[in-house]
């Protein structure tokens, strides 16, 4: 899948759906796309991964997740 489809599978700090080529073409000028783009073409490995990642992946057990909001390790995709 090329770079910047609407489809793309990288996190763009941009909007990644277009409502026709025109725009989709304007989207990928923006220099936050542009940076993304140039950091992933630089990239040597990237990985793929099929599922969710949900928080019951993450931690199994409501002790383990309280020690992890305590510390502030807890990080959200979303």
């Amino acid at each position: 899948m090329p770079l910047g489809s609407t489809t793309s599978p990288y996190p763009v700090p941009t909007p990644v759906v277009a409502t026709n080529v025109k725009e989709h073409k304007l989207l990928q000028t923006q220099q936050s796309f542009l940076t993304v783009k140039s950091l992933v073409e630089q990239a040597k490995v990237a990985f793929v991964g099929v599922g969710n990642v949900g928080l019951i992946n993450l931690v199994k057990d409501g002790e383990n997740m309280g020690c992890i909001v305590a510390l502030g390790r807890r990080t959200w995709w979303k």
